[in-house]
């Protein structure tokens, strides 16, 4: 107990990303507060496309040539105002001791009648104590990001491919 309390707490990473989407600010909502199992493939393909990015500009945490698979909790969805949020939790299934958690909100906003705007708004703390903050603040936080934007891309392609 003794050793918890004198190891310093790791600082929190903020992203915050958008996409805007051709579909109304209701029908985004129903599909994201509905069954979200289909989020889940399409954040693990986003953290291949990440990881690819890194293999391409620099040494990655992974052995393999792809990222590790990832599952996706949602929480309960909640009104706030004019839009609708689900609490989301982003968690890699495999080497979990390297990659962070992310925890945060996936928010429906309408931007006009016809379309819409879905932000995620999440932090994670990096793994590995201040070697993790270093790789983070150095490479990891652009992995991130990129997987954060590839993934919001993705849900943008899905929800504009379906009928509302």
């Amino acid at each position: 107990m003794a050793a918890a309390a004198t190891e310093p707490r790791r600082s929190a990473v903020f992203l915050f990303e958008s996409v805007d989407v051709d579909r109304p600010a209701g029908s985004i909502s129903e599909r994201i507060c509905g069954d979200g199992l289909w989020l889940a493939p399409l954040a693990t393909r986003a953290t291949e496309d990440g990881t690819a990015l890194i293999l391409r500009i620099g040494p990655t945490p992974s052995t393999s040539a792809v990222g590790p698979k990832v599952r996706i909790l949602l929480g309960g969805c909640r009104t706030r105002g004019s839009s609708t949020a689900v609490a989301i939790r982003w968690e890699a299934t495999e080497l979990r001791s390297v990659f962070p958690v992310l925890d945060g909100d996936l928010v429906v906003a309408a931007v006009d009648a016809a379309k819409s705007r879905v932000t995620l708004q999440a932090s994670y703390r990096p793994p590995l104590g201040r070697l993790g903050e270093r790789f983070d603040q150095a490479l990891m936080h652009r992995l991130a990001q990129a997987t954060v934007r590839s993934f919001l891309a993705r849900v943008a392609e899905r929800l504009e491919s379906q009928p509302n």
